[in-house]
């Protein structure tokens, strides 16, 4: 009938028995959605709130337990079960507000789930007031639900902001500090992974790259190796940045595969001044990436860092210095 969901995959889901607690929560949110709020408070009667895990394996969804808190989360603010959501709210908004790593799959249904709340929000109107260093307060208001104040440049590297609500309402605050390192970057780091980086000649002779003649063909070549110490890696993303005066060589604009790689990555994405390389490494292994370059354009530039990580495993990366490089006439 026109104007109703189909819900034949929901109720057909509803009646598997060893559905999980998490999968509960999950199904009774698109009830919720769908306008049968009874439906999915009676999917979760009796269920935990506290997302007990009993060992669940997140390898393969990119989740977390945080994740699946929020997804609890969001299912009881969309029940208008808003006593029972407070005793998540402070957890997931602790966990936003910490130093913890997390992967962009949790923060984003935390900010989702979180979200919901300004639909229940009594008080639209943002009334705020700030002071640096407890001089020159400011008031804000706005009828929007979000608000941005630039901070002057000048507040000391351990100078003091004080924020003070003046609605009935919950409001989140967050200082940004945004700025650009003064140095090079002149970091090598390792973290659980291997990583070398050689320039040569096609050839495969080592050459200097601080002075290329201009119109020099030459490539560069990435090995990483795994320690050994930890499972199989997946989801790796090496990063590379060229200088500007360097071009790479698309090899496959040639309609050819290059006679040149040494491994073939899951995914490669070639873009004017950088490639981006996707791969999984085996335990105890090593692969080697190349990429062609040409010396094409006269001056002096920046080699930024070479770097790499697991997209999901904050415990495993690597980074090469950045240098400065020159093109000089042949």
């Amino acid at each position: 009938m026109a104007g109703k969901p189909d819900n034949s995959a929901m109720n057909r889901m509803r009646n598997i028995v060893s559905l999980t607690s998490e999968s509960k929560f999950r199904l009774a949110a698109a009830y919720a959605l769908t306008g049968q709020k009874d439906v999915a408070k009676h999917i979760i009667e009796g269920q935990s709130i506290n997302n007990e895990n009993d060992g669940y394996n997140y390898y393969y969804s990119y989740g977390s337990e945080l994740r699946d808190q929020a997804m609890i989360f969001e299912t009881l603010v969309l029940l208008d079960d808003l006593d029972a959501a407070s005793q998540l709210m402070k957890e997931i908004t602790d966990q936003l507000s910490s130093q913890h790593w997390m992967s962009t799959q949790t923060t984003a249904y935390a900010l989702i789930a979180l979200s919901r709340l300004s639909e229940h929000s009594k008080d639209s109107r943002i009334a705020y007031s700030y002071s640096l260093n407890g001089v020159g307060k400011e008031k804000v208001s706005s009828d929007k639900q979000v608000s941005q104040v630039e901070l002057p440049v000048s507040i000391p590297a351990k100078g003091e902001v004080l924020f003070e609500n003046h609605t009935d309402g919950v409001v989140f605050a967050r200082l940004f500090v945004e700025g650009t390192p003064v140095g090079d970057d002149a970091i090598n780091e390792s973290s659980n992974l291997k990583m070398s980086v050689e320039y040569t000649t096609l050839t495969g002779q080592p050459i200097d790259v601080s002075k290329l003649a201009q119109g020099t063909d030459f490539k560069a070549t990435v090995t990483f190796t795994h320690p050994g110490q930890l499972a199989r890696y997946t989801d790796m993303a090496l990063t590379q940045i060229f200088p500007s005066g360097w071009e790479i060589r698309n090899t496959r604009m040639e309609d050819v595969n290059s006679a040149y790689d040494v491994n073939v990555p899951d995914y490669r994405d070639i873009r004017d001044d950088r490639v981006y390389t996707y791969f999984d490494l085996e335990r105890g292994r090593s692969q080697k990436y190349v990429v062609l370059l040409n010396a094409t354009y006269q001056g002096r530039y920046y080699l930024p860092s070479v770097s790499c990580e697991a997209m999901y495993n904050n415990q495993i990366s690597a980074r090469k210095a950045g240098r400065w490089v020159e093109v000089v006439k042949q």
